[in-house]
């Protein structure tokens, strides 16, 4: 409380010799840190807020979610490319013989 008592009676008997004495720290301005605790309050709580959807799933849902929506899209193109005309799908390509006469040997074989 001195200080301040000290302040004030600097201020109005300076003479010549006066300083900007300015008693509000807290002040917006520049030799106050109002502006600066407001920043840093707003930059905490962002920071607490993605801090909290990287920690509840939120945010991995949200991108999940959007991953599947867009997998529909093109789950959707590709039935589309592989239907023929009428949206009949297309037939398996023919095998050739030496293909079907392994899978045929593999399939006659015991499995153990």
């Amino acid at each position: 409380m001195r200080s301040a008592n000290c302040a004030s009676v600097c201020v109005d008997n300076c003479g010549d010799s006066c300083l900007n004495a300015d008693v509000g720290y807290a002040g917006w301005e520049s030799p106050g840190i109002g502006r600066s605790l407001i920043f840093m309050a707003v930059q905490g709580f962002v920071c607490l807020f993605i801090l909290y959807l990287l920690e509840s799933d939120s945010f991995q849902r949200a991108v999940r979610a959007l991953c599947e929506r867009s997998g529909d899209d093109r789950q959707q193109a590709d039935v589309e490319l592989m239907t023929a005309g009428g949206g009949v799908p297309m037939q398996a390509p023919v095998e050739d013989n030496d293909v079907a006469a392994e899978r045929q040997r593999i399939v006659n074989t015991s499995g153990g």
